[in-house]
C-alpha cells in the first residue's frame, strides 16, 4: 500500500511502477465500505498521508485523484470532520494542478465532482476557469490535432459546451474551429474514398483487360493447333 512508485533507471532518468497512490486510496475506501471493516477502515488515514507526500515531489494524477472524491460520496468508513478535510485537501491540490495544465478529460472529470453551488462567482468555479483558461491557450489546439475521426471532432464539441454549460466560459470560437477542421477532415475523407473507389476500378480494368488478353492468347494458341 505505501511503497514507492518511483525508481532510478540510471543516467538521470526515473521510472513509475504499481497502482498511483491516488488508485490505492479509491480501493481502500471501496474495500473498506464493501466489508465494513474497521482494520481496513484505518488503512485510509495513512495512505492518505502518503499521498500528500508524493504530491510534494510528483504531480497528482487528477483522473485518479477524482475517482478517490467519488469514492468518498457516501463513505461510512472515514469520521465526518475528516472527510471534509480530505475532500477539502484534494480539490484544493487538484484545482492548483489544472490551473497549471492538463488535458479537456481530466479537466471534465474533475469539473464533475467539484461543488459548483456557491455559482459562476465562487472560488471553485473561478479556479476551474482560470484551468479552462490555462487548456484554451496551451492544449486544445493540440487535442483538435489528434482528431483522426468524426467521433472525436463531436466528443471534442461536447466537452467544450460542458464547460460553457458548468463554468460560463465562451467557447463558441473554439467550437467553429473543431467543425471547420471536422469538415475539413470528412472532405479529406470522402476525397480519400472516392480516390480508392478509382483505383480499384482501375485495377479492376487492368485485370479484365489482362484476363481477356490471355484468354486471347491461348485462344490463338488452339487454333494454332487445329
Amino acid at each position: 500500500m505505501l511503497e514507492a512508485r518511483r525508481f532510478d533507471l540510471g543516467q538521470g532518468m526515473f521510472g513509475c511502477r504499481g497502482a498511483t497512490f491516488e488508485r490505492r486510496l479509491a480501493v481502500i475506501i471501496d474495500i473498506a465500505d464493501h466489508l465494513s471493516n474497521p482494520s481496513f477502515s484505518a488503512l485510509i488515514g495513512p495512505l492518505f498521508v502518503r499521498l500528500q507526500q508524493e504530491w510534494e515531489s510528483e504531480s497528482p494524477e487528477i483522473n485518479d485523484a477524482v475517482d478517490v472524491l467519488r469514492a468518498f460520496e457516501g463513505t461510512r468508513s472515514v469520521d465526518p470532520d475528516a472527510l471534509i478535510w480530505m475532500k477539502a485537501a484534494i480539490e484544493k491540490t487538484l484545482l492548483e494542478e489544472a490551473s497549471t495544465g492538463c488535458r479537456s478529460d481530466e479537466l471534465r472529470e474533475l469539473v464533475g465532482v467539484l461543488d459548483t453551488s456557491a455559482g459562476l462567482d465562487g472560488p471553485v468555479v473561478s479556479a476551474a476557469c482560470s484551468a479552462f483558461d490555462n487548456y484554451r491557450r496551451s492544449l486544445f489546439a493540440d487535442e483538435l490535432r489528434e482528431c483522426q475521426a468524426s467521433e472525436q471532432f463531436n466528443g471534442l464539441v461536447e466537452v467544450l459546451e460542458l464547460f460553457r454549460n458548468k463554468l460560463g466560459v465562451d467557447v463558441k470560437a473554439l467550437i467553429e474551429r473543431v467543425e471547420e477542421a471536422k469538415s475539413e477532415f470528412e472532405e479529406h475523407e470522402d476525397a480519400r474514398a472516392d480516390h480508392m473507389q478509382d483505383e480499384w476500378k482501375e485495377r479492376w480494368r487492368d485485370e479484365r483487360d489482362h484476363e481477356r488478353s490471355v484468354s486471347e492468347m491461348f485462344g490463338s494458341l488452339k487454333g494454332d493447333r487445329d
